[in-house]
């Protein structure tokens, strides 16, 4: 390959990624092999850096270097909510490692505020602010507010979930939702947020990763986290009712809450536990239609629940059923 050839500069860049995100047949949700699996895409992506600088093309190049580092990104926070934090390490080393070779770069702000996100801030102003100019990347700020939201939203509902751990050990009352949603908005202030971006991140965008997280809590019997996560999400969408008492996604999220619930307890063997929830689901979903009539995804959760009520048959083992 010629040092400047530009057109086998980017499919070189190309190759890399998509090797960097094949995926191995093995059960994921082994420890081990999702950290093997993972430190062997990240070591792959950090050595696409030299590559991927070379680029003439200043929005390619940008675009492609925004992309690995979104991937390495969101893994480091995945596996931190995960407490799997041999993996957030090595992620960490490795992003950095390709974070280091970009130099001059790293001024460009799609690609200082994507680095700027991947550490785990110690209190609220430690939060990086997205900057308010110099984007080349068209559209990318405002996703990335959104983005910064749920972060810190998803990061204080974990925080929670510790928290309602311990407490019921103890066997305390767990604490209340407005003491995040409080914290919360105080956050989206410090920011310039508009506060009617938090029910569509709680919803849209919160839920993705507690389902795959509390699928592998159940599947690795942490029935305990599982129940504090479900338990720290449901407060959170309660607590968000009171700020937008309309609103179709704090409903709608308030029904994934109920899910979690009613699938943690079928887990446990306790089906009056989950026909109750999963009940109060259906409930939520049905006043979600109601506020919103013409939302798709409230009359798919109306029906889900149906569904799951008329076909559950409490003699069949949790196992043959998620």
């Amino acid at each position: 390959m010629k040092p400047n050839d530009q057109s086998a500069i980017s499919e070189l860049v190309a190759a890399y990624f998509i090797d960097s995100q094949q995926r191995e047949l093995d059960d994921v949700t082994n420890a081990d092999i999702r950290f093997n699996r993972t430190a062997r895409s990240a070591k792959i992506l950090s050595h696409t850096a030299p590559y991927v600088i070379r680029m003439e093309d200043s929005k390619q190049r940008v675009l492609w270097i925004a992309r690995i580092l979104d991937h390495f990104r969101l893994n480091i926070w995945n596996f931190h909510w995960r407490g799997e934090l041999k993996t957030v390490r090595e992620l960490e080393q490795q992003e950095l490692d390709f974070w280091n070779q970009l130099g001059p770069l790293q001024q460009q702000p799609e690609l200082a505020w994507r680095h700027a996100l991947t550490k785990l801030p110690t209190d609220n102003s430690a939060w990086p602010v997205v900057p308010g100019d110099g984007w080349l990347l068209e559209n990318d700020r405002t996703p990335f507010l959104q983005e910064l939201l749920f972060t810190f939203v998803a990061q204080t509902m974990w925080e929670a979930a510790a928290l309602n751990r311990v407490r019921s050990a103890d066997k305390e009352p767990v604490q209340s939702g407005q003491a995040m949603v409080l914290r919360i908005l105080q956050f989206m202030r410090t920011r310039g947020m508009d506060q009617n971006m938090l029910p569509n991140v709680i919803h849209y965008d919160l839920v993705r990763p507690l389902s795959g997280i509390g699928t592998d809590l159940r599947r690795e019997s942490r029935l305990d986290e599982a129940d504090a996560l479900q338990k720290a999400y449901l407060q959170l969408g309660q607590a968000c009712r009171t700020q937008f008492p309309d609103d179709a996604d704090v409903l709608l999220a308030i029904s994934e809450a109920y899910l979690q619930a009613w699938k943690n307890n079928l887990r446990r063997d306790d089906t009056a536990a989950a026909v109750d929830a999963l009940k109060l689901s259906l409930d939520a979903a049905k006043t979600a239609t109601q506020v919103a009539p013409d939302s798709a995804r409230a009359r798919f959760q109306v029906a889900d629940r149906i569904k799951r009520l008329t076909r559950f048959r409490p003699t069949e083992s949790f196992s043959q059923k998620n």
